[in-house]
């Protein structure tokens, strides 16, 4: 497993209540095959860092919200 690295600092509320503004947010690597239902991802979109939760996962896609 690899050692969490400090993104910054989260803004906004559509995380609530699991990541409230102003959270730390660490990430770290994973192995896909590991990801499951309720998992917060983090990803790139439009030029920012954006969490989701993992709403739905099977072995091609994954559809998440945040």
């Amino acid at each position: 497993m690899t050692k969490p690295i400090l993104i910054g600092k989260s803004y906004g509320n559509s995380m609530k209540p699991i990541i409230n503004q102003g959270d730390s947010l660490y990430v770290r690597k994973v192995n896909k095959k590991t990801l499951k239902k309720g998992d917060i991802i983090v990803v790139f979109q439009k030029k920012k860092l954006i969490s989701h939760s993992i709403i739905k996962i099977n072995k091609k896609t994954v559809k998440e919200k945040g």
